[in-house]
């Protein structure tokens, strides 16, 4: 007895919380002129079988406004016989999704609509959509609207909105290129124009449906249009409403839906068709729908952009194909026939510079088979050249050539002389080195410094040049502060340093004096006559 009670208890709970599940994935709303102001309105609405308790409305309400947003009535549609949409099967090696099932239903109803100044509105509102989307901000709670528009009889009489010609793929797989017929149908043959659009809301579950069915404390009647927009979850929006890549697109002119999705989910899209006649939008039909992206278990081949190729270095390269199993790796090298591999993430080398076309089959030999290809280019290396030795005296500047064969900026790098400062700078291709170095130590020192390319247009990096610079610590001299010399006599003035090179010294104070100098070699004596041409004394 406590078991009956207990699955009792299952039963109602389930049954109460599928009371207020989630049910609506799309719909439209649009209308046929039939002559003598009677229109035919058509919505049609689209549920989620397994998601989709309670079921379609009964009857479906279309309220009408006119263009200043006053309710002016509504139309109570009987719920017609519903069908399932069936799943589009034509590749072999698809596994068809188990949890995806949308329902059709079509409402349609005649009316009468005398002439009107501005025109009508037409609004359908519900709720909700699914819990599982990913692309709204809590989307179990986000509702939908659906709305056409009869433009004022001045700028068109008896006009017929355009309405889609077929509805979107129940599933969409993961990987696998998207390309939808998404194009609509003008009777009166207006101009047409497609794009990706935002969809509108609409109700909420604490009031999910309007008219007579609605519950009490909730509004009977619609608000006014126009509705709001779902609110998406960032980075989606209207624009850019899904995970894809390419991302989804719309073909203005044709309505040819494109992109491939590339992440498992449910998502909310939008599509506006907009009809003009004469340059003047007569009327938008804005649908909206659900994507359901699987893993279809179908193999897609996929070969992303490469990193740059390099002459005289192996290639590595990368794949994000899908379902693939084996592999086969062609690199399309002409010179030899071993250019092949079936590994995952292969490694070849070039022998040559030009461009390849690089093949990837995934899950050869076999049924479920898909191939890639992408065009690979092998760059050039910059050539450079520079001197091997270098000598410079501390504090000085040394100019070291360097050429190469592309433009591009390159660095200089002192690696191993801690006691020497300014070891590095940067410089352009095809100019010297020119750095001031200085030496912190009395003995010779020698820096090696090793050119570095930073940047070349294809990444590539050259061979790295060595330039080997001494670097000699200033002289150091000594000598006597004075010195006392006869007119007409010489002078020995010692002198000391500790470099063996030629000095000159200068008398610098005395113009009358003359043979004021001489050269003498480092650790020689200063030893010159000096003839004092005054008879006073000299400095």
């Amino acid at each position: 007895m406590k078991t009956k009670h207990y699955i009792l208890l299952v039963f109602l709970t389930l049954f109460s919380l599928k009371n207020f599940a989630t049910h609506i994935v799309g719909g439209e709303i649009y209308y046929d002129c039939l002559g003598g102001n009677n229109y035919r309105i058509t919505l049609k609405l689209y549920r989620d079988c397994y998601n989709g308790i309670p079921p379609f409305d009964n009857p479906g309400t279309v309220f009408i406004f006119n263009s200043s947003g006053t309710f002016l009535d509504s139309l109570q549609i009987p719920a017609p016989s519903s069908v399932i949409l069936p799943f589009p099967l034509s590749n072999p090696c698809l596994t068809p999704p188990t949890d995806i099932c949308v329902e059709e239903a079509i409402y349609q109803v005649v009316v009468n609509l005398p002439p009107l100044a501005g025109g009508y509105d037409f609004t359908y509102q519900r709720c909700c959509r699914n819990g599982t989307i990913l692309n709204l901000i809590s989307p179990g709670d986000v509702g939908s609207t659906y709305m056409a528009h009869i433009p004022d009889p001045g700028l068109a009489v008896c006009n017929s909105s355009p309405h889609y010609n077929n509805f979107p793929p129940i599933f969409l797989c993961a990987g696998v290129p998207l390309n939808f017929d998404h194009s609509a149908t003008d009777p009166d043959g207006d101009s047409l124009y497609y794009q990706l659009c935002d969809a509108f809301t609409g109700l909420s579950p604490s009031c999910p449906i309007l008219g007579p069915q609605a519950a009490g404390g909730c509004p009977q009647v619609a608000s006014s249009p126009p509705a709001p927009f779902v609110p998406w979850l960032a980075p989606y929006n209207g624009s850019y409403p899904m995970s894809s890549s390419p991302a989804l697109a719309v073909n203005p002119v044709t309505g040819l839906m494109t992109g491939t999705p590339n992440m498992v989910g449910q998502w909310v899209i939008a599509v506006c068709v907009s009809e003009y006649r004469n340059g003047v939008l007569l009327d938008i039909n804005k649908r909206d729908f659900q994507f359901n992206v699987v893993n279809c278990g179908i193999p897609v081949a996929s070969i992303p952009v490469q990193q740059p190729f390099c002459f005289g270095t192996p290639s590595n390269f990368s794949q994000n194909s899908i379902n693939a199993f084996t592999y086969h790796w062609d690199f399309g090298d002409p010179g030899t026939s071993l250019d092949t591999s079936n590994v995952f993430s292969p490694t070849w080398t070039y022998a040559n510079l030009g461009t390849y076309t690089l093949t990837l089959i995934v899950n050869p030999n076999t049924v479920c088979t898909d191939t890639a290809t992408l065009i690979v280019t092998v760059n050039p290396l910059p050539a450079m050249t520079s001197p091997a030795t270098a000598t410079i005296c501390s504090g000085g500047t040394v100019s070291i050539p360097l050429t190469s064969s592309l433009a591009s900026t390159y660095t200089w790098v002192a690696v191993n002389n801690p006691n020497t400062t300014g070891e590095s700078t940067a410089v352009q291709s095809g100019s010297p080195l020119s750095n001031t170095i200085t030496n912190n130590s009395a003995a010779v020192q020698t820096v090696t410094y090793t050119v570095i390319p930073t940047s070349t247009p294809e990444g590539c990096l050259g061979t790295p040049q060595t330039v080997t610079v001494t670097v000699n610590p200033p002289p150091t001299m000594t000598s006597p502060n004075t010195a006392t010399i006869c007119n007409g006599g010489n002078a020995s003035i010692p002198l000391t340093s500790n470099w063996p090179s030629t000095y000159t010294w200068i008398a610098a104070d005395n113009p009358n004096t003359t043979g004021e100098s001489t050269t003498i070699q480092s650790g020689s004596p200063l030893s010159n006559t000096l003839t004092n041409n005054t008879e006073s004394v000299q400095t």
